[in-house]
């Protein structure tokens, strides 16, 4: 359904399409229809995106809860409260923009609490299990480092970079 006048898309204000210039009601409510058909998809990506961003916080609230040494223990913890604030920010912004704010409290909220549940599942796994056990809640967590890093932050950099072998093998040195 088009309107005349009126682009087809999820940006459109619905205010401007129902509101002061005159359409009558079956062209607001069809105009509303537009919208909301437009921006599910967005809606769903974004949803997706909370439920990746939920496993990767379990997991690496596993990796932080499965640190023996306290040193270890608070600076990963640091880092990742660092990280995780920036993430919540681009989460619920990205939320905001494609869903409302109804799924933004969801989404952050439930995006924020998985890193403690995930602290304390991995100080009680760490005490149950031995050995290679240990290293794997270790291997895990440190992969959805990894995953997130190398698509989010690495491919973009080699991508839009005029040198991008040089990227690429500070990238190896780094990983060395």
């Amino acid at each position: 359904i088009h309107l005349p006048g009126r682009p087809v898309s999820p940006k459109v204000p619905l205010l401007d399409a129902c509101g002061k210039d005159g359409l009558d009601q079956r062209a607001c409510s069809q105009s509303k229809a537009v919208t909301a058909i437009s921006a599910a998809p967005q809606c769903a990506s974004a949803q997706a995106l909370v439920a990746a961003l939920v496993v990767h916080s379990l997991l690496e609230g596993i990796g932080i809860g499965a640190q023996e040494k306290t040193t270890t223990f608070v600076s990963i913890f640091l880092a990742v409260g660092a990280h995780k604030g920036l993430a919540a920010f681009a989460l619920g912004s990205n939320l905001l923009q494609t869903c409302g704010r109804q799924m933004v409290w969801k989404g952050v909220l439930l995006f924020g609490i998985c890193s403690p549940i995930g602290i304390v599942l991995g100080s009680i796994m760490v005490r149950n299990v031995s050995g290679g056990g240990v290293g794997l809640l270790l291997a895990m967590a440190s992969g959805t480092f990894l995953y997130v890093a190398v698509p989010e932050l690495l491919l973009p950099a080699i991508n839009g970079s005029e040198d991008s072998r040089t990227v690429l093998l500070l990238a190896v040195l780094g990983f060395a």
